[in-house]
């Protein structure tokens, strides 16, 4: 073999050890984005585990809120029909009301303003669960 074949060949394999070098510096970089690939991919599934059970645990507070609104509504009725049977009976007698009844019926509207105030604002906390729950689905 001649100096100018060896000569040709040594450049030849000068030319195929760069082009392994850097083949081997990208599979290095790949690889690297893969670790982190995984990585972000770890975090998300925790993520997503952890969204599930707050998921669930805002599901079952408004459950519970709206059994306890409707309770709250079953009340209201209910003190509304007395108050209602109150204002019927005592309409003739409105005027010649004793101190003890009238008390009575302050307590009764007092407990009823009560009960109102009580049904707005589990309504309000049940909307904010609504909108929380559907924020939550809105992220998953």
């Amino acid at each position: 073999m001649t100096s100018t074949e060896m000569d040709g060949r040594l450049d030849a394999l000068r030319a195929l050890g760069k082009t392994a070098t850097i083949q081997a510096v990208k599979l290095k970089e790949r690889d690297s984005e893969l670790i982190l690939v995984e990585q972000r991919l770890r975090k998300t599934r925790r993520d997503v585990k952890a969204l599930k059970r707050e998921n669930k645990k805002v599901g079952d507070e408004r459950t519970y809120l709206k059994s306890r609104l409707n309770e709250l509504d079953h009340l209201k009725v209910s003190l509304e029909e007395d108050l209602q049977v109150l204002a019927t009976e005592n309409t003739d007698a409105a005027n010649a009301l004793t101190r003890e009844e009238m008390e009575k019926f302050e307590q009764v509207k007092k407990k009823l303003n009560e009960t109102l105030e009580k049904v707005g604002y589990m309504t309000k906390e049940l909307e904010e669960k609504d909108e929380e729950l559907n924020e939550l689905r809105g992220r998953v």
